[in-house]
């Protein structure tokens, strides 16, 4: 071959490839380990058929007892009434199959959710953040799922009680990293992203309305940056039809009746404005955090206007959701800007180690503030005495 045809294959493969010319982040199998380890503890330590109670033992009755109702053949929605969507009951109920008990039937649920969700984040993280950032952003999302205790709460205020919320944001944060594309694109990263963005979509519309509502913003923010994303996006608000129609066929009343269940929960919903200002200032650190993380991406080459969308996203779907939980402190969603940071250096062909851990060290900081976040950790090992 001539040095002209070389030069001509070579700038045929380059721009074939594209993204593929970007810089690589280190061999993620070992982001993979750690996430079985994580698991393993998980279902070591929650699965055990024990609950761990100190606050809000009535609305761990609530669960229970639409756990005695699933077990005698009741629907959701259908058979009683609930603003809380089927997934909320049916976690719990498949903790209940595995434990054979009420007690730990929220807490083998949500190990069931992680076992779930874990495998599903690592492939989202896989291309978009250096190992040790993907590790610290999956221990935080195992720890929402399993971790008897509320975001934003004290750690001795050990509760199974609305796991839902906990649920809510863990799905909702693995969801928001489909907004941030891969450093090598992929054939078929539109089908796949679009897929696991659609499921997530549907698990969250029959988990809680609010974190659905947020959720749509991802597939909307999607389709303004265009590309792959777009096609994901676009397969992703197909799924949630086809999975709404796989519900009617199974359980035609469902349907009907759990937008009913929502009308009269709506109503009977408060007045957001008054809390969203409080909301603001009880969170001004972590959302200066995030500012930060975003910041740093702009001083980069290859910074992207558009990329302000997704910081007002994600400040903006924190305080939403927020507005409508009873705890007004901690918005895990933005973990996300955390690893977009991360992403964002690393695709710099000069940045140096330390560069590239920017994203993580924002993160740990944003875990280790008072207001989160260790006090899980503070709660695994109440549980571990337990």
């Amino acid at each position: 071959m001539t040095s002209a045809g070389l030069k001509e294959l070579t700038a045929r493969r380059s721009r074939r490839d594209g993204p593929s010319a970007q810089p690589s982040l280190p061999n993620p199998a070992w982001v993979w380990l750690a996430t079985a380890a994580m698991l393993a503890a998980a279902a070591l330590l929650f699965a055990s058929g024990h609950s761990f109670l100190h606050d809000y033992t009535h609305d761990t009755f609530i669960i229970y007892d639409g756990i005695h109702r699933l077990a005698a053949g009741q629907i959701p929605h259908v058979d009683f009434s609930t603003p809380l969507g089927v997934l909320g009951y049916l976690g719990p109920y498949a903790g209940y199959l595995w434990t054979g008990s009420y007690g730990g039937s929220v807490e083998a649920g949500s190990v069931l959710l992680a076992l779930l969700l874990g495998p599903n984040a690592a492939i989202l993280l896989a291309r978009r953040a250096h190992p040790l950032t993907s590790i610290l952003f999956l221990f935080a999302i195992l720890c929402l799922c399993v971790v008897p205790l509320n975001t934003g709460e004290d750690g001795n205020a050990v509760t199974a009680a609305m796991h839902y919320n906990r649920w809510g944001w863990a799905i909702l944060t693995v969801l928001g990293l489909a907004l941030i594309s891969p450093l090598q694109a992929r054939r078929f990263d539109a089908i796949s992203q679009g897929l696991m963005a659609g499921v997530l979509l549907l698990a969250l519309a029959f988990l809680k309305l609010s974190y659905f509502a947020v959720g749509l913003g991802v597939p909307a923010l999607m389709l303004i940056y265009g590309g792959a994303r777009l096609r994901a996006a676009l397969l992703a608000l197909l799924v949630i039809p086809a999975g709404g129609l796989i519900v009617w066929l199974l359980w035609p009343a469902l349907l009907p009746a759990y937008a009913t269940d929502l009308r009269m929960a709506i109503a009977a919903s408060g007045v957001l404005a008054p809390r969203i200002d409080f909301i603001l200032v009880d969170n001004i650190k972590d959302i200066a955090l995030v500012v930060t993380a975003f910041a740093v991406a702009a001083l980069t080459r290859r910074a992207d206007p558009r990329d302000g969308l997704l910081l007002v996203f994600l400040i903006s779907g924190g305080v939403l959701i927020l507005a409508q939980n009873f705890q007004s402190l901690v918005m895990p969603l933005f973990l996300v800007g955390f690893v977009y940071a991360d992403r964002h250096i690393a695709r710099q062909a000069d940045a140096g180690l330390g560069a590239r851990l920017i994203g993580l060290g924002l993160m740990a900081v944003f875990l280790s503030t008072p207001s989160i976040r260790l006090d899980k950790g503070r709660a695994a090992l109440h549980a571990i005495a337990v």
